[in-house]
C-alpha cells in the first residue's frame, strides 16, 4: 500500500468516525425500547376522587424567553435557533389557587447563554401568586422550574405549603446553582407516591421519572370538562411528541437524562394524542403551543391576585 493510499484510508476512517459520532450524538432521534404505561382512564378516575369543585380556569405567565439550536431540542432537526420560553401556571378554584412551576428569577436567568428577555412584571405576579397559593407543585426539579421558589423572599414559608415529592427533594444536583435551605429541608414533608396521586379536585400528579428522577405530569380537569396535561420537560416542544423525536443524545448526556425512559414516555404521549386529541398536552417550553392555547381560551394570560378569587 502506497503512502498516498494509506493517507487516504486514514482520512476516510476519520471522516467515517466523525460522521457516526455526529449521527449518534446529534442526529439520532431514537426509538422506544419499551412501552411506557399511561392509563388515562385511571387518571380521570382519580381526578374525581377528591371532594370539592374542580378548577374553573388555568392561567399562564411567560417569564423567560430564550433559544436553543433546534438540533438539541429535536435530534436531527438542524441548527436554526428554536425559540423557547419558561412558564408558570395557576390553577384557579372558586376559593383558592394552585401554582404549577415557579420558573426562575432574573439573576439565575442571566446565566443562560441564549437568554433573550426576562419579563419582570410577570415574575412579580408569579411571586405574589406563590405567597397566596394553597400549594405549589413542580413538574420537575430543574432550576428553570424551581428557581422562582428557591429565590423567593418567603421561600421557607411557601415550602411549608408546597407539594414537593421525595424524588424532587433529594435530587439537589438538578437544582444547581440553587438549593433548598437547611431550614426548609427540616420543615418540608415530601410527598411519597409511586404512580399517581390525586392532589385536588380535578388535579392528578403522574410520576414520569426519566428527564429527572422527580419528573411528573400534572393532569388538570376543569369544571367544564376541559382537560390539560402539563408535560414538564419530558417534551420541550410539541414536535417531541408528534414526531416522537427526543433531544439530541449529547443534550441528554449533559442533562443526565434516562433517554430510554423518555422515549417511552414520548411514545405514550403520542399515542394518547392520537386517541384523545381533546386533551391539551402542554410541553415544557413551547411558546407556540401556549400562544395557541391562549387563543383557544384553554389558557388565560396573567395570574390573578388573591383578592380576585371568590371567598
Amino acid at each position: 500500500m502506497t503512502r498516498r493510499t494509506r493517507r487516504a484510508v486514514s482520512v476516510l476512517a476519520v471522516l467515517t468516525f466523525l460522521a457516526i459520532a455526529y449521527y449518534v450524538l446529534l442526529a439520532d432521534p431514537g426509538s422506544p425500547n419499551d412501552r411506557w404505561p399511561l392509563d388515562i382512564t385511571e387518571v380521570r378516575r382519580l381526578a374525581d376522587t377528591v371532594p370539592g369543585t374542580k378548577p374553573t380556569e388555568v392561567r399562564v405567565e411567560s417569564v423567560v424567553r430564550f433559544g436553543f439550536p433546534s438540533q438539541f431540542v429535536r435530534a436531527g432537526s438542524g441548527w436554526a435557533k428554536r425559540p423557547m420560553a419558561a412558564f408558570a401556571y395557576q390553577l384557579v378554584f372558586a376559593d383558592r389557587t394552585i401554582v404549577v412551576d415557579s420558573v426562575m428569577d432574573e439573576a439565575t436567568a442571566s446565566h443562560l447563554p441564549t437568554l433573550e428577555s426576562f419579563d419582570t412584571e410577570a415574575f412579580m405576579r408569579l411571586r405574589n401568586a406563590l405567597d397566596h397559593a394553597a400549594t405549589l407543585v413542580l413538574t420537575h426539579e430543574h432550576v428553570d422550574h424551581i428557581g422562582g421558589l428557591l429565590t423567593h423572599p418567603n421561600a421557607d414559608e411557601i415550602l411549608s405549603r408546597a407539594t414537593i415529592t421525595a424524588a424532587q427533594l433529594i435530587d439537589s444536583d438538578a437544582m444547581s446553582p440553587l438549593e433548598f435551605s437547611a431550614a426548609a429541608k427540616e420543615r418540608l414533608a415530601p410527598l411519597h407516591y409511586e404512580k399517581m396521586h390525586a392532589l385536588a379536585p380535578g388535579v392528578v400528579l403522574v410520576a414520569a421519572p426519566g428527564h429527572t428522577p422527580g419528573s411528573q405530569f400534572v393532569y388538570v380537569q376543569l369544571v367544564n370538562g376541559t382537560e390539560l396535561l402539563f408535560l414538564g420537560d419530558v417534551a420541550w416542544v410539541e414536535q417531541n411528541v408528534t414526531g416522537m423525536e427526543e433531544r439530541a443524545r449529547l443534550a441528554t448526556l449533559i442533562i443526565g437524562e434516562d433517554r430510554d425512559l423518555v422515549l417511552g414516555q414520548l411514545q405514550a404521549l403520542h399515542d394518547l394524542r392520537e386517541r384523545e386529541p381533546d386533551i391539551a398536552q402542554v410541553p415544557g417550553h413551547d411558546p407556540n403551543v401556549v400562544s395557541d392555547l391562549v387563543a383557544r381560551g384553554l389558557l388565560h394570560p396573567q395570574f390573578v391576585g388573591a383578592r380576585k378569587i371568590a371567598r
